[in-house]
């Protein structure tokens, strides 16, 4: 749970920095209550993604807890909201089975982490601002899976500098979101 404090304070921090706010905001129509959105699954999550495009303003969150539930967050937009401009937030839920979280889970088994449990999954291909992060919570050791792309796109797969494990893990997070999730809330 304090990881994913943590994580959205960092993320909101880079988004928008305090000294880049104007001094009065535009009256804006309320945002709708944050307990509406479904909570993300951090106490018996498995996998964690973050990936944040910094200049892009795009922030993506994906978990997927033990028993196979699904939320995925993704918010793009200008990373300062002036009048007349608006960042829109998408929220999808979904489910997988047993059989499918263990297949993926067998994924992340197959990918090259060194003795520490992390694998810098970076490509010399691309160069953005982009910063991926997955964590792998399983039988009591998290893994770490770091990138330099937005890892959640059909393109991953070619991407020759990456290992193939990796890009075999990223296309099938990138399936399951576009098609084991269904929208469950979006906002501007």
């Amino acid at each position: 749970m304090k990881r994913l404090i943590i994580g959205l304070i960092l993320i909101m921090w880079l988004l928008v920095p305090v000294s880049c706010a104007p001094p009065n905001p535009a009256p804006q129509a309320p945002a709708p209550v944050l307990a509406q959105i479904p909570a993300l699954p951090t106490e018996d999550a498995i996998i964690e993604m973050s990936t944040v495009g910094t200049m892009s303003g795009m922030v993506k969150y994906l978990t997927i807890s033990a028993n196979g539930s699904i939320v995925y967050i993704e918010e793009e937009g200008p990373r300062i909201v002036l009048p007349g401009s608006y960042r829109s937030r998408t929220t999808k839920t979904g489910q997988l089975t047993e059989a499918e979280l263990n297949s993926l889970l067998e994924m992340v088994d197959a990918c090259p982490f060194d003795s520490e449990g992390k694998c810098q999954a970076n490509t010399e291909t691309m160069d953005t601002d982009v910063r991926s992060t997955l964590y792998v919570h399983n039988r009591g050791t998290t893994r770490t899976i770091i990138a330099d792309y937005q890892p959640l796109y059909p393109e991953v797969t070619e991407l020759p500098d990456v290992p193939e494990p990796i890009r075999t893990l990223y296309h099938e997070l990138w399936y399951i979101v576009e098609n084991r999730t269904t929208e469950w809330h979006a906002r501007k």
